[in-house]
This record gives structure tokens, C-alpha cells and sequence, in this order.
């Protein structure tokens, strides 16, 4: 259906965020698109002026293009049709919500939080209910990610974790028309901070962990806002789904009782509701039982490390409450592979092994390591790995202090810097890796790095390379360069190694 722009100036004063409106008599005109990106309006366009970062000139633009109203904080003084209201990020939502007619209430919605393995965790989820849906001739599950987002038709690399509420509503109105039933969602703290996904509703919200990240003047001002951002997910829900092994676990239970419904997992913790137990790591992935409220269930996963049983555990028993049939839990579980997370590449003669892996925090970092040190006890440990300019400022610190203390050497490289130096983020993780006693080098080329890695090790060695996986871009002062992976550079070495191995 196609609203009035009278119709977006009552619900915006129906939910009280109207301070002015000046219609000048386009009462009736049609809405046809919403959008906040000057480059996307045309006629029939609701242009919303959103972001700190936000010019006058963006907005000159969009009514250039023939936009027929704009949505503002403030007045911009210009003699256009305009809509200010008193807060454009809570507005957000709602008119997106108007516009795509709700999308949410035609899909099994799961929103998944938490500082570390929301990204597995909605790979195993959707392992499961596309092995499910399959079966019964219905499209896979919609997805948004840190690596992709699907709507049904089409996959498109993310750019954030959490999409702005009109692309995320957008890409739901899509699914729902294609006919998808279910939808995984990964949701940042900054998207909850924001409303990026005020006013929906989801079946299912899961909490895998929390610990201090993303704390920088651009993101959270200190843990508490962390994790108060992180808490508004469990209103939203009909059911949450709390790891019962996370930090702060009690605080936590307090603001998931706003759920409908509260349901707990942990590793080796009968006290749960879902728990796993005999567990069984190897180089490739692990073995445990899993059990529900009503069946005992054999497990295999092929992702390694023990932090990724939390999160099998946690799909599993949001696709238990969600009523997938056990076979599918199983079988979802066991072929799940998530791009850029926990891949593994070795040479033929074992000597090298590259580990690609998304861990750029430290409690992702040093479940890596505890892995490594476990799975492969007479090796090397190399780290290659760089940090995002402007935001998550305490993981300089973290992952310098991790990998001057517990590897061999860590090679600097390029991460997303976007406007900040990138000399001055390395000299600050080299700074941390020399006060934990280990060595460093700075080299910005991530492919260079890794091959000075390599090339320094020259006994068995496992070389962790962290931070973006199957990302093909970078961000690099205002632009997103495209650049080879880190799957595929990691790729690249091994194979040239075998290759000079067999001449």
C-alpha cells in the first residue's frame, strides 16, 4: 500500500515525535520511496536527514533529484517540505515500519547479541532451519550479518553488522515476498543503541556473551552504556535465550525477564535448560552430546575451537524452541561452515598452518589462542593481525597485550583505519605487544604481512591471521577499496608452498 505524505505527518505526531510540520500543500502526494542516502531520491521520496556526519548539501541534493519532503532534527531553512521532529533516529524505524508495512510479523524472526559469536551462531541457525525448510520445498532463511546479508534472492557483502532500519525493513518486505518464512539476524550493540531495530518484534533472542569492546567516543562512552545497549534487545522478544556461562549472567536474567519467555544453555551446566556435555575437540572441530528438555542428541561440528560448542549449543536450542525437528539440529550443526571464521589452511607437510579467523576483541582472541595452544601443543605461534581506526580504541590494547605474551611475533597490518593514521594505530598495538615482553613489526599490506610470517617461521608454526576473514574491502579514509580477502590470501600461501615443496 502506498501512503500519503499526511499519512507519514500522523504517525510521527501520533508517536509524539513531531515538533513542526510544513506540508506546503503536498498533503496528498504520494510517498513512493524512503531513503536517507541523497544519491537514492527521486520523485515521491521521504528524504531523512540522519547521522553526525550529515551536510546541508546532501539534503540540496535530494531535492534535486525531485525529493518531496525531508525529515530533519532541524530546520535546514530551505523552501522544501518538511517534517522536524524532536528525535530522527526514533523516528527512524517507525516510518520505515509505515512504509514496508511491517515485514517482521511474517517471519520467524531470531535476533542474536553479544560481544563474541553472534556471527557463528546465526550460521549455525540457519544451517538448521534451511536444512528444515529444504525439506518442505521453502526458500533458506534471510539472513543479516558482519559478512552478508540475504534477503531470498540475492547475497550482498555487509558493511554493518546491524543495517540502518530502513535497508533492514527494506530487506525483510523482500524475504517476505519471496516467500521466506524464517530470518536470523545479528544485532550490535550500536543497533540497539541507535533503534536501528526499535518497534520490531522477534520469536527468539539470543545472548551469547558479553565482555568490554566497542568503547570509544564514537561508540559507547564506557562498559555501562555497553552493555545497557545490549540489554534492550530482550523487550523485543517472545522468547530469550541466555548463555548461562556469560559474564554478569545474573544482571543479565534480570533484563531477559522483560522476554515472554526465558530459556538458558551452557556447556557442561545441568542447571540449564540446553547443555552440552563429553565433549571432544580435534584440529577440525568437535564431538558432544547435546541435551533438551526432551531428548538426549549426538553431536558433530566441524569449526574448531571450544567457544564454538557455546554457540552450536545456542542455535540449537533456539532452533529446539523454535520447533525444528531433531534431525535437522543435527544435521545443520554438523555441515555448518561459516566464510572467514575458524577456516583452517595447511601445507601438505604440516609445517605451516594458517588459521583465518573474524577474532579481533580479546575474548575472541584469546579463545583462538587457548585453542591453538591445545590443538597443536609443539608449535609456533605467529599473530598477523591490525585494529579499526576511531572506535573499539581498547582493543589495541587487548590483542597486543594477548599476542606479545603468548606468540612468537606479531606482524601490524592494515585493518579498516578509515580516518585515523595507520601508523599511529600500529605504534599503539606495538607499544602493548612490547610492555607484554613479545616482539613486533609493523608492515600495512596485509598480504605482505602474512608472507613475512611465513617466511620467518621455520619450524612447525601456526599463524593466526585475524580480523577480517572473507571482508573484500577496506575502509580507508572516506573510501572502501577493494582488496583480496584474507581467506584467499591465506589460500594463495599455502598453495605457493606446496607448489615450491614439490620442485
Amino acid at each position: 500500500m502506498i501512503y500519503t505524505l499526511k499519512d507519514y505527518e500522523s504517525l510521527l505526531k501520533d508517536c509524539g515525535f513531531l515538533l513542526e510540520s510544513h506540508m506546503m500543500n503536498h498533503d496528498r502526494t504520494e510517498i513512493t520511496s524512503l531513503t536517507f542516502d541523497s544519491r537514492k531520491a527521486g520523485e515521491g521520496t521521504l528524504f531523512v536527514c540522519k547521522g553526525a556526519a550529515f551536510k546541508r548539501v546532501y539534503l540540496e541534493e535530494a531535492l534535486s533529484r525531485g525529493a518531496t519532503c525531508y525529515v530533519a532534527g532541524q530546520d535546514y531553512g530551505l523552501d522544501a517540505p518538511r517534517l522536524i521532529v524532536s528525535d530522527i533516529r526514533e523516528a527512524m524505524p517507525h516510518l520505515a515500519n509505515k512504509f514496508y508495512e511491517k515485514p517482521w510479523q511474517d517471519l520467524a524472526l531470531t535476533m542474536i547479541t553479544g560481544t563474541k559469536g553472534k556471527t557463528t551462531t546465526a550460521y549455525f541457525l540457519k544451517a538448521i532451519i534451511d536444512d528444515h525448510v529444504k525439506a518442505r520445498g521453502q526458500k533458506p532463511c534471510a539472513i543479516t550479518s558482519s559478512i552478508e546479508n540475504y534477503d531470498g534472492i540475492t547475497r550482498t557483502e555487509s558493511r554493518l553488522t546491524t543495517p540502518e532500519a530502513f535497508e533492514l525493513l527494506a530487506l525483510m518486505r523482500r524475504a517476505v515476498n519471496e516467500d521466506v518464512t524464517h530470518m536470523v539476524m545479528e544485532v550490535s550493540s550500536q543497533g540497539l543503541k541507535y533503534n536501528r531495530v526499535s518497534d520490531l518484534r522477534a520469536r527468539m533472542g539470543i545472548f551469547t556473551n558479553i565482555s568490554e569492546d566497542h568503547i570509544s567516543p564514537k561508540e559507547h562512552a564506557d562498559f555501562e552504556d555497553y552493555f545497557m545497549s545490549k540489554m534492550k534487545m530482550f523487550a523485543m522478544c517472545d522468547t530469550a535465550l541466555v548463555n548461562r556461562r556469560s559474564a554478569y549472567f545474573d544482571k543479565i536474567m534480570d533484563y531477559a525477564r522483560d522476554a515472554g519467555n526465558v530459556k538458558t544453555f551452557g556447556f557442561d551446566d545441568d542447571r540449564a535448560d540446553y547443555y552440552a556435555t563429553d565433549l571432544t575437540l580435534n584440529s577440525q572441530g568437535a564431538r558432544f552430546v547435546l541435551h533438551t528438555p526432551t531428548e538426549t542428541l549426538e553431536m558433530e561440528m566441524h569449526i574448531p575451537g571450544a567457544v564454538n560448542v557455546d554457540n552450536a549449543l545456542a542455535a540449537a536450542a533456539a532452533a529446539d524452541v523454535l520447533g525444528m525437528p531433531a534431525a535437522s539440529i543435527v544435521s545443520g550443526i554438523s555441515r555448518t561452515r561459516v566464510p572467514g571464521r575458524g577456516e583452517v589452511f595447511q601445507t601438505k607437510d604440516g609445517r605451516i598452518t594458517i588459521l583465518v579467523d573474524f577474532a579481533h576483541n580479546r575474548i575472541s582472541f584469546e579463545k583462538q589462542l587457548e585453542m591453538v595452544k591445545d590443538t597443536y601443543p609443539d608449535h609456533d605461534i605467529r599473530a598477523v593481525y591490525g585494529c579499526v581506526g576511531g572506535k573499539a580504541l581498547t582493543r589495541r590494547r587487548d590483542m597486543g597485550t594477548l599476542s606479545g605474551g603468548r606468540c612468537l611475533k606479531t606482524y601490524i597490518c592494515q585493518d579498516d583505519s578509515g580516518d585515523e593514521p595507520f601508523d599511529h594505530i600500529a605504534q599503539e598495538i606495538a607499544k602493548y605487544v612490547s610492555l607484554a615482553g613479545g616482539e613486533s613489526v609493523i608492515i600495512e599490506d596485509r598480504e605482505v604481512a602474512l608472507k613475512q610470517a611465513v617466511s620467518d617461521s621455520d619450524k612447525p608454526t601456526v599463524i593466526l591471521f585475524l580480523g577480517r576473514g572473507e571482508e573484500s574491502t577496506q575502509h580507508i579514509g572516506r573510501k572502501y577499496i577493494p582488496v583480496k580477502s584474507d581467506v584467499i590470501i591465506a589460500r594463495e600461501q599455502i598453495e605457493a608452498l606446496n607448489q615450491a615443496s614439490e620442485q
